[in-house]
């Protein structure tokens, strides 16, 4: 595969303009084919009954739950928490003290939620059965589990990973209606979404109770919103992921790209990320991301000046030279000290699992091509000794930079780190020629390195 060495991130666009403001339709297209960040793919269905005891007994009243199993929960998805809230108050479902301590945790104005209709939850129920997790979704909507479909989860395989997957495509896909309210305005998105367990999910890490950890479900959607339109010539695709208009993942590729959106790297994605309120630059032009539109039926542009770069670490872009100490208090820079073309930075942590998996394959990697690449690493750890201690023993022969929540925070937060490990591999310009995070990721940089000469 070849690579360019620069990627136009926009575009001047041909099609429905009024005021400098770009209107782009968006259709849903029905597959989970493009990794998106977890937090907008994915929601989760939580267990309410040890902290709203009165709502959760009215849910199971509702229901007809399943015979003969060996325990059995509903967890509800909840969209609008203050919406929620302010019902249990209507109903008595909660005590006048507790509403009171989280209307002080919340933004909850009960002037502006009295307005507004009740949100119904989605509710599901998930329990145990043999040692198998099951699930089950009320999909006619009647109140009763006992006529729609089971899936069955051993707890061998309690973790699957937020990627598509084999076991993924046995599970059925469940279409759903999401309601939110935004600016007073309630709002409705049709989605399909699968079921499953996933305990290690940020939400449930909280969870001290083994079991309901375990029995933690996520909804992961299996549609995304995209659209295409014609830059002078040269077509540009958008994809679009999220809960809602207000909170949603925006890609944007050229389609004459070498490269593709990724289907299960989202670190790479982020090549062409964007949310609502980004500026994507081309060249000397510049557009503000000013809206998506209701339900995600259009994405609106307006074209703006502006006087500095916009880089990120997208691949095309340059990076800062910056300037650090090392875990030995040596002052580097970015700028590699030799006439080697490559510099990789990863972006890994002593506690980070897969980071520590690909550690022989980083180490692997400079050593066939010393002559061509430096590594600098940056350990987002608590100290430099814990990161000199891994580096002696795993035989990492690089530059390392400490970066948490109190030192070198600058570099995390200008280009996005968000996932570990992340990897991204500059030139001697400080051009980012690849970015990305897993084992095909540290594929991709190989075929770089082994094909060019600058």
């Amino acid at each position: 595969m070849r690579y360019p060495f620069f990627i136009i991130m926009f575009f001047l666009i041909i099609g429905c303009e009024e005021n400098n403001i770009i209107k782009i339709p968006l259709k849903q297209e029905s597959n989970s084919d493009i990794a998106f960040e977890t937090y907008n793919s994915t929601f989760p269905f939580m267990f309410y009954h040890k902290e709203f005891k009165e709502f959760h007994t009215a849910q199971l009243s509702k229901y007809r739950l399943l015979p003969n199993v060996d325990v059995q929960y509903i967890a509800s998805s909840i969209l609008d928490f203050e919406n929620f809230i302010y019902q249990l108050k209507l109903k008595n479902q909660i005590s006048g003290l507790q509403y009171q301590e989280l209307v002080k945790q919340t933004n909850l104005n009960s002037e502006l939620e009295a307005k507004k209709k009740q949100l119904i939850p989605e509710n599901i129920l998930v329990g145990l059965k043999n040692d198998e997790v099951f699930i089950v979704y009320d999909k006619n909507k009647n109140f009763d589990f006992t006529d729609d479909d089971i899936d069955y989860f051993e707890q061998t395989k309690n973790q699957i990973t937020l990627n598509p997957s084999k076991l993924l495509g046995n599970l059925s896909t469940l279409e759903i209606t999401q309601h939110y309210y935004i600016n007073d305005t309630l709002e409705k998105y049709n989605r399909k979404i699968k079921l499953f367990p996933y305990k290690n999910y940020f939400a449930f890490q909280r969870e001290s109770d083994s079991v309901l950890k375990k029995l933690g479900t996520i909804g992961y959607f299996q549609d995304f919103y995209k659209g295409e339109f014609n830059s002078s010539g040269e077509l540009f695709e958008i994809a679009i992921q999220g809960l809602n208009r207000l909170n949603a993942q925006i890609l944007i590729k050229s389609k004459n790209s070498s490269f593709n959106f990724h289907k299960s790297d989202e670190t790479f994605n982020y090549n062409y990320s964007y949310r609502v309120g980004d500026t994507v630059a081309m060249n000397k032009n510049a557009y503000l991301i000013e809206a998506l539109g209701s339900s995600f039926e259009s994405i609106s542009l307006k074209k703006i000046k502006i006087e500095k770069s916009l880089s990120k670490g997208r691949i095309g872009e340059k990076v800062t030279n910056y300037n650090f100490k090392n875990i030995s208090e040596k002052k580097i820079d970015l700028l590699p000290q030799n006439t080697k073309p490559f510099l990789l930075l990863e972006f890994w942590g002593t506690w980070c699992g897969p980071c520590k998996e690909m550690t022989p394959k980083i180490v692997a990697l400079k050593n066939e091509f010393t002559n061509k690449v430096d590594v600098i690493g940056f350990a987002n750890d608590k100290s430099n000794e814990i990161v000199h201690d891994y580096i002696i023993k795993n035989k990492m022969n690089w530059e390392q930079v400490l970066v948490n929540e109190n030192t070198n925070q600058k570099i995390l937060k200008e280009l996005k780190i968000t996932a570990y490990p992340t990897y991204i591999l500059i030139n001697k310009n400080l051009e980012v020629l690849f970015r990305g995070n897993s084992e095909s990721s540290l594929e991709e940089i190989t075929t770089i390195i082994t094909n060019r000469n600058n």
